[in-house]
């Protein structure tokens, strides 16, 4: 399971980044004058679809079936102690945390049709 959902998580990431590349580069596009259509919000939708799953794929991984954030877990002080179990049980998840809540924090304020 945990082979699984790593790979999932990994391979999610190119999609969710390639997703939010094709979207940034669709708004700048709209600037131009380009009218905002179906495939603008297709596009949003499929991009927080993406964000989404990573994020919960991600949260399986770090409080169930990571072995290396179980070791951080059983001796946490340790931990901050070894830069890569620091990496993973306390950097990784609170940075793609706070850019995953900037985000949608942002995804309310689409532009009005």
């Amino acid at each position: 399971m945990y082979s699984v959902a790593l790979v999932l998580h990994n391979g999610l990431r190119w999609v969710t980044l390639l997703l939010l590349v094709a979207a940034v580069v669709r708004a700048i596009s709209g600037r131009g004058g380009r009218t905002w259509s179906n495939a603008d919000d297709d596009l949003g939708k499929w991009l927080v679809i993406a964000m989404d799953l990573q994020f919960t794929i991600g949260l399986l991984l770090y409080v169930a079936l990571s072995p290396i954030t179980q070791a951080a877990f059983n001796d946490f002080g340790a931990a901050m102690a070894n830069a890569q179990l620091r990496f993973y049980a306390v950097e990784h998840a609170f940075g793609l945390n706070a850019s995953a809540e900037h985000q949608r924090a942002g995804s309310h304020q689409l532009p009005a049709k």
